[in-house]
């Protein structure tokens, strides 16, 4: 599924930072919102997504969702600022399970969210539903890197993990991508938006080695100063491949389906890679696609030509459910639904499969297909785009899927064109997805549940001491794999 950005969590982290600093500007102010304007807003944000929303009722029954809508209506019965909004309306949408729905508000105050927006100084890593400290910003943690969380301020991780969950967009009942989302600056602004930002933190901890307890008490700092010392990530190029001769196998890594140049350069760089496997007579692949944002479905379908030992489709087909919008005079982007082309079916919904060239059937590529052996390593960062590539991979057989379930859902998504909703009285903004994709794989509700991402047929994740030594357990698996493999082969 095309998308703007390349990795969604980007996304979050702008809704959460971006619309507490406008909050906390807008409070200095003075600025609150009146009852009527609350209600007004609302309306035209129900009547919205009512009306664009492909996938409102996908995970959510109508009745629920109608249920929340009102119940949330219900309580705009006082005057209220941006944040007290806003904070009603981020369950709201993340009810919708859909992880390219999101509300924020405007940047205006980004400066003042810089000077004054306290946070918890901690980078936190999230392992099979426990936290543990992987940064901390102010060394009044020195020492404690890999040391689990059990509570802050009073609050279990628990607690405060499953109140971060209401607030964050997730694709169906996926729970890997939102864990993933919480490890970098999001659990730290999260707990601020939506918990508390005390000037002092008491941080309950434990040595995972010795079972060693202590109290921590650290002050809290604001988002500048904590970006003063912040690591910068490193750059990854879009796709890069690395060979292994001793096993034959090569590591094909691709960070974005989303290509920085254009088509034809994301074709010539495939055809240079699949190439080079050719030559160097590497019958084991391993495809990374871990923390794989998505983009192009175009470049997904091309990727998956390389690797198809038969014509396949990608995408079943593409729809959308509206062929008019009643508030599209509050759209900063009205041109981005205006100008798309429907065509009315039979259920009463509208297909735009033009726009998506893997609704077609598509051929394997004559020229350097791999027909060896395919491992595909996934996580909860794997979502939209990258999600259907894994998806096309496990229906087809293709190949063996090593890591931890996909953030984005094995038989869909909504996304494709988005409306960016302008609600005018609060100038909270809204995205809404207006195309619904269903991926060309068959429902087998057994093997594969509905609303769940792609299950891999190897679960493997990092363990503490691997991830605070960058140790990648998941590739070590890969390798392994592929070396019992050869062994019972003989090779």
């Amino acid at each position: 599924m095309a998308i703007k950005t390349k990795l969604l969590q980007l996304i979050l982290l702008i809704t959460f930072s971006v619309s507490l600093s406008n909050c906390f500007n807008s409070n200095k102010k003075g600025d609150i919102i009146g009852v009527k304007d609350l209600q007004s807003d609302f309306k035209i944000l129900r009547t919205s997504l009512e009306e664009a929303h492909p996938g409102l009722y996908w995970y959510t029954r109508k009745k629920e969702m109608d249920n929340t809508f009102d119940s949330t209506y219900k309580l705009l019965n006082k005057p209220m600022t941006h944040i007290e909004f806003l904070k009603l309306l981020l369950p709201l949408t993340a009810k919708i399970r859909c992880v390219h729905t999101n509300v924020s508000v405007s940047n205006e105050a980004e400066n003042f969210a810089l000077t004054n927006f306290k946070c918890i100084p901690l980078t936190l890593t999230f392992i099979n539903n426990n936290a543990f400290i992987k940064y901390d910003f102010s060394s009044e943690a020195k020492g404690k890197t890999g040391w689990q969380v059990l509570s802050v301020n009073g609050k279990s991780i628990g607690e405060i993990i499953q109140t971060l969950f209401k607030a964050l967009p997730a694709d169906g009942y996926n729970q890997t991508f939102k864990y993933h989302i919480l490890e970098g600056s999001l659990f730290r602004e999260g707990y601020a938006l939506c918990i508390d930002q005390p000037a002092k933190f008491s941080v309950e901890v434990i040595d995972p080695s010795t079972g060693r307890q202590e109290l921590l008490k650290i002050t809290a700092l604001t988002k500048k100063q904590i970006e003063r010392v912040d690591k910068k990530e490193k750059f990854h190029p879009e796709i890069s491949v690395h060979f292994i001769d001793s096993i034959a196998a090569a590591v094909l890594r691709i960070n974005t389906f989303e290509a920085a140049s254009s088509i034809a350069t994301y074709r010539d760089t495939l055809r240079s890679i699949f190439k080079a496997l050719d030559n160097r007579h590497a019958n084991n692949l391993i495809v990374d696609v871990r923390d794989n944002g998505g983009g192009n479905n175009g470049n997904v379908t091309d990727l998956y030509a390389y690797l198809a030992s038969a014509p396949f489709k990608h995408i079943q087909r593409s729809e959308m459910v509206a062929d008019h919008f009643t508030y599209i005079n509050y759209v900063a982007n009205p041109r981005e639904f205006q100008t798309l082309r429907k065509v009315k079916n039979s259920g009463g919904t509208f297909q735009v499969d033009y726009r998506y060239p893997g609704a077609k059937v598509r051929e394997p590529v004559k020229d350097y297909p791999f027909k060896g052996n395919l491992i595909v390593l996934a996580n909860g960062g794997t979502v939209s785009a990258a999600s259907e590539f894994v998806a096309l991979a496990k229906y087809h057989k293709r190949a063996t899927i090593i890591g931890e379930e996909t953030g984005g859902c094995y038989y869909g998504a909504t996304g494709g064109n988005y409306l960016l909703l302008v609600l005018p009285a609060s100038k909270i903004k809204v995205r809404i997805p207006t195309i619904r994709i269903f991926t060309a794989v068959d429902v087998d509700t057994i093997s594969q549940p509905v609303g769940r991402g792609v299950l891999p047929d190897f679960t493997v994740v990092h363990d503490i001491k691997s991830r605070m030594n960058n140790n990648d357990t998941v590739l070590k698996f890969a390798i392994n794999y592929i070396t019992k493999q050869r062994g019972k082969e003989g090779l």
